[in-house]
């Protein structure tokens, strides 16, 4: 089908805007744009107002992701029944306006960025959310005001006097149409679209012990329907996460790890616990404490500490005479490297 404007009987919104059923968003917007601007009822005082509502009809189906394909699957089931879809009939349940849901109907969700802390103890998070405003320019009607002074020929009376011979005669204003102002023209600022691209921050509550790749949903102001985003949240280099348990990694030195020795373990959630070592305790050891892991209504996590025993590579001279002793204690003496000869 062509893109032609010769459609005002049809009763198909494709053909109401010239378009055919495969066209591309962009296809649908531009034949939307060019027949407003040419069916406006200020540009077509004498009957241009139906034929503007059924573009604008057309235009607030078609136009949006979710009604458009509605509307096309009762178009082909009503099709297959021999039945027309009459013009005025918009399907329900759809979003307000083409473009406001499209982060989500796209699959482009908003993103939500956490850190590892904020993930584990929840937080109120600010998004960015992209949403189209109404034009500044135009008020969101797609057209620029006229000059509030009325039309520059008639004064704004709507009619202008001119003689006959030596009688005036009145006549309706040509330029205005007898409406004592000038049309209002296509806004440029937005494209005669009434709507511009814009922000909105948007506040959303996490909840404590969220997982990367959860999804939140954000309430927005009407007429903006909600919408999901995704979280992700950032590595942390000292904490871990296993479910609702927090994990930590503490190095010790073979002394301690031998003898037992009472340790400072940081917390996700407040200053460092106290965590005896107990003696003779091997390297990959975890330990647990109570309740410092996600702590939600239900359940409360716990904190695993992976005891490290960390061999030192440089020894002193007295740390050297040690551990030689406590190689010949243990029985393990060797020639020292240096002793050979």
């Amino acid at each position: 089908m062509g893109a032609g404007d010769d459609h005002g009987g049809s009763s198909d919104y494709y053909d109401v805007l010239g378009v055919p059923e495969t066209a591309s968003a962009e296809d649908i917007i531009r034949a939307y744009r060019r027949l407003a601007r040419q069916h406006h009822p200020d540009h077509n005082p004498g009957g241009g107002a139906k034929r503007f509502q059924q573009i604008t009809d057309a235009y607030d189906v078609i136009g949006d992701v979710d009604r458009r394909r509605q509307y096309d699957a009762q178009r082909r089931s009503e099709a297959r029944a021999g039945i027309r879809i009459p013009v005025n009939r918009v399907p329900d349940g759809g979003p307000p306006r083409a473009g406001e849901a499209a982060a989500g109907a796209e699959g482009e969700r908003p993103v939500v960025r956490l850190s590892f802390r904020e993930a584990v103890l929840g937080t109120i998070a600010a998004v960015g959310v992209q949403e189209e405003r109404p034009c500044a320019v135009c008020g969101g009607s797609g057209l620029e005001q006229p000059d509030a002074s009325g039309c520059p020929d008639c004064g704004g009376t709507g009619s202008v006097t001119r003689r006959t011979g030596q009688i005036p005669v009145r006549h309706v204003c040509a330029r205005c149409a007898g409406r004592g102002r000038t049309a209002p023209r296509a806004c440029t600022a937005c494209d005669a679209s009434g709507h511009v691209p814009g922000t909105r921050t948007v506040k959303v509550r996490v909840p404590a012990g969220v997982t990367d790749g959860a999804r939140l949903r954000l309430r927005r102001q009407e007429p903006h329907p909600p919408l999901e985003a995704v979280v992700r949240v950032g590595a942390d280099p000292v904490f871990g996460r296993e479910g609702d348990h927090v994990t930590v990694h503490v190095p010790v030195a073979p002394a301690e790890a031998a003898l037992g020795a009472d340790v400072d373990v940081p917390t996700v959630d407040g200053p460092p616990v106290r965590v005896r070592i107990p003696a003779g305790t091997q390297p990959g050891r975890r330990l647990r404490v109570a309740g410092r892991g996600v702590r939600r209504r239900a359940s409360t996590g716990d904190l695993i500490v992976t005891v490290d025993v960390v061999i030192p590579t440089e020894l002193s001279e007295a740390e050297r005479a040690a551990y030689e002793a406590l190689a010949a204690a243990s029985g393990l003496a060797r020639p020292s490297a240096g002793g050979a000869g």
